[in-house]
């Protein structure tokens, strides 16, 4: 489990590889612990929701026949990605920076 923290916000905590891919997309090396200078969070903001903006369209699950079995839905990186946005915008907005271990 990766530990994303801000001043002004709840911890968000997310499961190593899809922390690790949030990461990436906001242009940080996947080191973990790392942080954000209060400087840089906008951009890092800016990157992963442009990134997340090119990511296909996820497909829509196909109904199942009675007997197979039930699956749980997969769950879109974007939305996996929206507690961390969260948490981004309010560093920006408090003029903070962001950490996470």
């Amino acid at each position: 489990m990766i530990t994303f923290k801000t001043k002004h916000y709840a911890n968000i905590m997310m499961f190593d590889g899809v922390a690790i891919q949030l990461l990436a997309m906001m242009g940080r090396p996947d080191k973990v612990p790392g942080a954000l200078l209060k400087e840089e969070v906008e951009e890092a903001l800016r990157l992963l929701q442009t990134s997340l903006g090119q990511l296909p369209e996820p497909t829509k699950s196909q109904p199942m026949d009675d007997d197979e079995e039930v699956s749980e839905p997969e769950i879109d990186l974007r939305q996996r990605a929206l507690p961390l946005i969260e948490l981004l915008t309010s560093a920006r907005n408090n003029d903070s920076g962001v950490m996470w271990e």
